[in-house]
């Protein structure tokens, strides 16, 4: 533990150098299963998508320590992690409540960097995805709950330009409630209620109105009960355990559960 939080404060850097030396050393005991852990996974996330570290020019050598090293490995760490086996993908969907925090508002002091909070979550999603046969709305319902959750504990934190992307992209999503988990599509119907009564902002409830309006065809069972959060891991295991998971690409598949726009926010 006092490693990771050792590592986590090196990605945290200013430096440069550090900052690639860092990402390379907690990739390295992620794939290796020494770690499993979403904060990690969330810093490495913002690193992948800082501007800061974008449009690096190859260097000669590609010696650790150089940022083109660095993206090149992290492009290739992302989904190979996520294919190794169902665990990691849940450090990687478990990632995405860290990673919004991070980039809304948990930021240093002082820092002014913009994030493309479409791409983050859609990247979660596509990469989660990899390797993953007939599961896109099951995924896809995963994705929502996530950012259910962070909204529903966030909300109050974020700025009125971070509420109304997430959400548009909560409400654009795109989920089939005949063939999903119906246990955990009233979970997120129960989320999603609550969520329209502690928000103010009328064009986050408007983004929302889609969504709101396909979960209220959900028929109430009542002998269903929401699932408590000290369950909210064993749910997600559960429901990436239903999924039939093969270690072959599937590129081709089609990413539903955002929107198409996907600019920076």
């Amino acid at each position: 533990e006092k490693l990771q939080s050792f590592i986590c404060s090196l990605l945290a850097e200013n430096h440069a150098s550090v900052v690639a030396v860092a990402a390379e050393v907690a990739t390295k005991l992620l794939l290796a299963g020494k770690f499993h852990s979403p904060d990690l996974m969330a810093s490495l996330l913002c690193i992948f998508f800082d501007k800061h570290y974008e449009d690096v020019e190859e260097e000669e050598g590609v010696e650790v320590g150089s940022l083109y090293r660095m993206q090149q490995l992290l492009s290739l760490f992302f989904p190979a992690y996520s294919m190794k086996n169902k665990d990691n993908k849940m450090v990687l969907l478990s990632s995405m409540e860290f990673l919004l925090a991070k980039v809304t508002y948990d930021r240093p002091k002082g820092q002014k960097r913009s994030w493309p909070i479409a791409r983050l979550v859609e990247f979660i999603y596509a990469t989660i995805q990899e390797g993953a046969e007939g599961s896109e709305q099951e995924m896809a319902l995963l994705v929502c709950n996530e950012m259910a959750s962070f909204l529903l504990h966030a909300h109050e934190k974020l700025n009125v330009t971070h509420l109304r992307t997430l959400s548009r992209l909560l409400g654009g999503a795109d989920i089939d409630v005949e063939t999903c988990d119906q246990a955990m599509l009233l979970d997120l119907k129960d989320k999603v209620h609550e969520l329209s009564m502690l928000i103010t902002d009328s064009t986050s409830l408007e983004s929302m109105e889609t969504i709101m309006e396909l979960l209220e065809e959900i028929p109430m069972d009542e002998g269903a009960a929401s699932i408590p959060n000290s369950n909210k891991e064993e749910q997600l295991v559960e429901a990436l355990n239903a999924v039939d998971l093969s270690e072959k690409e599937n590129a081709g598949n089609s990413i539903n559960v955002v929107s198409n726009d996907s600019r920076c926010c």
